[in-house]
Order: C-alpha cells, then structure tokens, then sequence
C-alpha cells in the first residue's frame, strides 16, 4: 500500500511551539528483564478477565500502551501485546515486570515495553513510515505508537514519540479507538 501525498504547511510547529525536535529512529525494543521468579508466578494466578474498553477494568492501578510485541513464552499465561495494544496495570510486581490485563488476558509485562497514557491522551499508530523533511517533523514508521498532543487542523498532528516532539502528516496514522 502506498502512502499517501504530504502536504507541507508554512508555519511550522517549530515556530507555533518553539522547540528543538530531533529525529526519532525506529529502535529495537529493549531486552526484556528475565520473568519474575516461578515462585512469585505461582503465587499470582493467571485468570480470564472480560474488559471494557475504554474505562481501565475494576482495580486497574493505571492504562498503559504497548510499544513493543510481547509474548509471555516462558509463564502460563498467554499474555500477549503488539505495539498499541491496551494494557491495564493490575500490580507493580516489581521494577522490571508489571501485571495486566491485555485483550482480556491477564499475564505480566516488561516495563520497558509500556508507556502510560496521559489522561485524556489519543494514541495514533503509524500506517506508513514518514521520514521527516523538516526540522519541526517527526518521523514515524509502520506500526509505531505516537501520543497524539495536538490536531493541526491543516493534515498534520502535533505529538510525541518517547521524549521527540514534532508534527506528521495526520493521513499516516489510525487513532486507536481503545484509548479514547
């Protein structure tokens, strides 16, 4: 599938919020830690979990949003996560592995591979690779999560991948409905 054309506006983001943007490069997610030990797996049970979608589930700490896959391989839970996937933090097990709920499984997940969802937050997932061509642009590529900051107005959002802020053509992402 082709991307679609950019239309370049003449005020900048840049100019309109007065930053410095560098551009992001798609990276490698982070190794995850090694699983929570067996013991304390053992002590924590895997259950089935019905959730809605928008409102974090009863006794949910916090939303948090996938920014890597993750499949649980080693545990008993088929807990699984692709980058955008909605996770519901249930327990801090500890500072590497958190325990959640994502599409209605609970398991655990490596921190480093979440981000919390500010709140009233819009996260939009990359349907094409964008490679910026001004300093004031962020560069996406498929499938990457961005949280969205702002709507232009003008075909372009304003928002933030990690610490990197910029604007991007709004034709290139889908708004995941999970998080609205």
């Amino acid at each position: 599938m082709k991307a679609p054309p950019v239309i370049h506006s003449k005020q900048t983001a840049q100019e309109h919020y007065n930053f410095n943007s560098n551009v992001q490069q798609c990276s490698r997610p982070p190794m995850p830690p090694p699983q929570p030990p067996e013991v304390q797996r053992k002590s924590l049970p895997v259950e089935m979990t019905l959730l809605s979608k928008n409102p974090p589930i009863q006794g949910a700490l916090k939303v948090c949003v996938a920014l890597y896959e993750y499949k649980d391989l080693e545990g008993s839970s088929a807990a699984k996560c692709v980058p955008g996937s909605r996770v519901d933090i249930l327990e801090y097990t500890n500072k590497d592995w958190w325990k959640g709920t994502c599409d209605k499984v609970q398991g655990y997940f490596p921190v480093s591979y979440l981000e919390d969802v500010p709140p009233n937050g819009s996260v939009v997932r990359a349907l094409y690779d964008y490679e910026p061509q001004q300093s004031d642009e962020l560069g996406i590529h498929r499938g990457q999560v961005v949280f969205k900051i702002e709507d232009q107005g003008n075909g372009w959002l304003y928002g933030r991948i990690k610490s990197q802020r910029g604007i991007f053509p709004k034709s290139y992402v889908e708004e995941l409905s999970e998080f609205l």
